[in-house]
């Protein structure tokens, strides 16, 4: 499973970034402005979870949603299924 955390360290992306570590979910972290401009991104911090992307709203949603008690693998599974 691949999670891609895209953050300029904004004070969204802070939140996200915390909420990502409390969780202890695995990311890799990308803070490259060019980058971002090539994904056509128009706000940060924003999260990809398996290809699917999520702005800071959604991605806050799916983090109060998933709880310890799977891992997060499961947990998306379980939502793309759902």
């Amino acid at each position: 499973m691949s999670v891609i955390f895209y953050t300029t360290h904004c004070p969204k992306c802070k939140v996200l970034k915390a909420k990502l570590d409390d969780k202890n979910i695995k990311y890799d972290e990308i803070d490259d402005i060019e980058e971002m401009k090539k994904l056509h991104f128009t706000s940060s911090p924003m999260l990809q979870v398996d290809g699917a992307l999520f702005d800071f709203s959604g991605a806050r949603k799916l983090l109060d949603k998933f709880n310890d008690s799977s891992s997060f693998e499961t947990f998306v599974r379980s939502m793309k299924v759902m």
